[in-house]
């Protein structure tokens, strides 16, 4: 049973290995054919697949290396995200997701995104563990996207994780008393997106955009440049946000 069991991962192993290649070398158009279901949605069968079968963290970190699959996982190695670029055409460099939680015996729980998913299609580059009022396991995920060739945003996503089950739909941002959501966009054009870090001791996202066309502070009559500083503060439950006036734009532009 052992011996097929390791021949079972190792045929997943190299059916996703050959799907990423393929995926790789396609044109957007062959990438989204008119019939049929799209590579990134074979890939991320493959995937999920793969990652049915129970296996050791160490054996994950070893099977799932790919030059065109970016990985993404916890401090404390329960949570990842995988993400590849889905290759939609133009310049919007939207990626695909399968989110994993890591649960006893080297056994987990996996899901894929959906248009429902409020995640703006970024790759994550970083996730922590937050500190909560009641105990409750809840993760940030913090990435980038360019959705045009100049329109970039920074994103932030909140998950839950109960037991051995993951939440998507956590309403981690409170802003402006619109009901809360699982993920919070700063839009702005590229160059001006100024600042976005978390401190993790605090729990805290600090941000600082220029105004432009497609800033949450727009360009005005009034206020046809500057820029505006804020934050984000988790405070056990949620995220809530502070955004300061506009302020006169003393910073270096490129």
């Amino acid at each position: 049973m052992r011996v097929l069991a390791q021949d079972s991962l190792a045929e997943r192993v190299a059916e996703l290995h050959t799907l990423l290649d393929s995926a790789a070398h396609l044109s957007w158009e062959q990438a989204w054919p008119d019939e049929g279901p799209s590579i990134n949605t074979t890939i991320e069968n493959s995937l999920r697949q793969l990652l049915a079968i129970p296996m050791a963290d160490s054996t994950l970190d070893r099977v799932t290396r790919h030059e065109h699959l970016n990985r993404t996982r916890s401090p404390d190695g329960r949570l990842w995200a995988f993400h590849w670029f889905e290759n939609t055409g133009g310049s919007f460099h939207s990626y695909a997701h399968v989110f994993h939680l890591r649960t006893a015996a080297g056994r987990g729980v996996t899901l894929g995104d959906d248009d429902g998913f409020q995640d703006g299609r970024a790759p994550y580059s970083a996730i922590h563990r937050l500190r909560t009022k009641n105990g409750e396991r809840l993760y940030l995920a913090l990435g980038h996207v360019r959705s045009c060739g100049t329109c970039c945003a920074k994103v932030a996503v909140v998950f839950r994780t109960t037991g051995d089950s993951l939440d998507l739909a956590y309403p981690a941002f409170s802003v402006e008393e619109e009901p809360g959501t699982p993920a919070y966009g700063l839009d702005a054009r590229c160059g001006d997106l100024l600042k976005w870090t978390y401190n993790a001791s605090a729990q805290r996202i600090d941000y600082v955009f220029r105004l432009d066309d497609l800033s949450p502070v727009p360009v005005t009559d009034e206020h046809p440049d500057g820029i505006v500083r804020g934050w984000l503060r988790f405070d056990g439950k949620r995220f809530i946000e502070h955004r300061g006036p506009v302020e006169a734009d003393n910073l270096p532009k490129p």
